[in-house]
């Protein structure tokens, strides 16, 4: 492996080059790492157990800043740009951006920022990222944390047969539309900007632009859904996971709607479920204190 260090301390964790320093805990520090098929832009702060948190479209690492500001004093805190997003590597083969790969990438990271099991933590795309990881490489992960994040197995189901659910995923056809990136970047990203109903403070928007102009990352955020039509496909190896999960969940969420909670204890062993009526789809954003929580509770098990 080849690593390419952006340095925030002066003494490193030697163990096979396969621990982070620590970080300060009141500034993210970057640094890019080779997972094997790509390199990721990874961003970290805190020292402590390690918490490996997941982002979705169209966010990026800094999507979790929130949580991390609850957080970096407790825990070494690590948020990837995933495949296509912001700094990381952006494959121009569609193939590349099929599921199979976003897993690998995480399964292949977890191993180089921790000699322990972590908490993983997933919202949105991240979601189903980490919902296989936890079905494939239980012995990577102590716990698992999904923030409206839809289990593979139950979204596909919805998908197939709930038309509440088929109306509420719509939108996923037009992210598959050849020139969709020119409509979501048309006035200065508005429509991006608008689609978190603000959530987003006046601080976080500049950031999200930065992120979203970088060459192709529009593109790469939208090749998860070019690459992966969720169908019947999902349904062949059903996702059941083993480590203790707790699945956190904005009930005002309008793309992915309650139904997705339903029929979870079917698939996992150790789950915890938390509901928040008057929570939407940005639940990282809106409450961070909440998700902090809930990670110091899994850890303390």
């Amino acid at each position: 492996m080849i690593f390419w260090f952006w340095a925030c301390s002066s003494v490193m964790e030697e163990k096979d080059n396969a621990i982070f320093s620590d970080c300060p805990t009141d500034v993210a520090e970057q640094q890019m790492i080779d997972v094997g098929a790509v390199t990721l832009n990874v961003s970290r702060r805190g020292t402590g157990a390690t918490v490996l948190f997941l982002h979705g479209f169209p966010e990026f690492s800094y999507s979790w800043d929130k949580v991390m500001d609850e957080l970096s004093g407790e825990f070494r805190l690590i948020a990837p740009d995933q495949r296509g997003y912001n700094l990381s590597d952006k494959p121009e083969d569609l193939a590349d951006y099929e599921v199979t790969h976003l897993v690998d990438d995480i399964a292949n990271l977890i191993p180089l920022i921790a000699d322990e099991k972590i908490i993983l933590v997933a919202h949105d795309w991240g979601g189903p990222v980490g919902w296989w990881v936890a079905h494939h490489h239980p012995d990577l992960l102590k716990g698992f944390v999904g923030t409206n994040a839809p289990h593979p197995t139950i979204f596909a189901q919805l998908l197939t047969s709930d038309p509440e659910q088929q109306e509420a995923s719509e939108y996923m056809d037009f992210f598959r539309q050849e020139g969709a990136e020119e409509l979501l970047s048309a006035n200065d990203y508005a429509g991006l900007v608008a689609a978190f109903d603000e959530a987003l403070s006046e601080e976080d928007i500049p950031r999200y632009k930065e992120a979203w102009s970088q060459p192709g990352a529009l593109s790469g955020g939208l090749n998860w859904y070019r690459a992966n039509v969720i169908d019947e496909s999902w349904l062949i190896d059903p996702v059941t996971v083993t480590v203790p999960t707790v699945v956190m969940w904005g009930e005002e969420d309008a793309a992915l709607l309650p139904q997705n909670i339903d029929g979870l204890e079917h698939y996992v062993s150790d789950l915890r479920l938390a509901t928040f009526p008057e929570v939407d789809h940005w639940i990282n954003h809106r409450i961070p204190s909440e998700i902090a929580q809930v990670v110091r509770d899994l850890h303390a098990q």
